[in-house]
């Protein structure tokens, strides 16, 4: 018995070359395609060099932080400086009884407002 169904699927297909119309909506579609990977590629390099420039950022901020953290640096053998301003009255009643300073006062006002 003989094989119909080949026959006709083959016959009745329709072969790209036969629909010039279709093979324009293609190209047109692959080249919106193309547009559209490019548009990607370019937002995916622009990001790419924010994040790197923010992470640099990040790390000389980290490193000054650190800097600010340990305090000022040692003075060396400079002789202090007299003060052209006067000394003011000393300390009043209120300020007596205060005592020393507590570590959480010592702290930078940036510490204790976002944590170590």
């Amino acid at each position: 018995m003989a094989d119909v169904g080949d026959d006709r699927s083959e016959a009745g297909r329709d072969h790209p070359t036969d629909r010039p119309e279709l093979v324009e909506l293609l190209r047109a579609q692959v080249e919106d395609l193309r547009a559209d990977r490019d548009a990607w590629r370019e937002q995916a390099r622009r990001s790419d060099y924010l994040l790197g420039s923010s992470m640099e950022r990040t790390r000389e901020l980290e490193s000054r932080l650190r800097e600010l953290d340990a305090g000022p640096p040692p003075a060396g053998p400079e002789e202090p400086r007299e003060s052209i301003v006067s000394p003011g009255p000393g300390p009043t009643p209120t300020d007596a009884g205060a005592g020393p300073e507590t570590a959480a006062q010592r702290r930078p006002w940036w510490r204790r407002v976002f944590g170590p």
